[in-house]
């Protein structure tokens, strides 16, 4: 069960009286609240089911070759980092603005 289901499932209903985009923006903020209840442990699960979906992702990280990745004090300090910056994000979906200096640090950090 995806912590996204709830959002989903409610994305699909229509009241007919608000924005679609407004709608789909606070579903994801709502979503993305349970998710950070327990943000590390939910970072974790994220990156070990990229790594379910697509083994060849691990080989970019230096945990690599770390044998309990689920224990993996880097790979808990790199899904932490990751998931506060998603939660940048989300949280500005409301204000573009806010929302642009995030997406550029990011990219920065990615570059090369």
């Amino acid at each position: 069960v995806s912590v996204m289901e709830p959002a989903l499932l409610q994305a699909q209903q229509s009241d007919g009286g608000e924005d679609p985009v407004a709608r789909m923006k606070r579903l994801v903020q709502e979503s993305w609240r349970i998710i950070e209840q327990d943000i590390d442990t939910e970072g974790i699960k994220f990156f070990l089911r990229v790594f379910e979906k697509a083994p060849g992702a691990l080989q970019v990280f230096s945990f690599r070759d770390v044998k309990d990745l689920d224990q993996s004090p880097e790979l808990l300090e790199h899904a932490g980092t990751v998931m506060r910056t998603v939660g940048k994000a989300v949280a500005g979906l409301s204000n573009v603005q806010t929302l642009i200096p995030v997406l550029i640090e990011l990219g920065g950090k990615h570059a090369g």
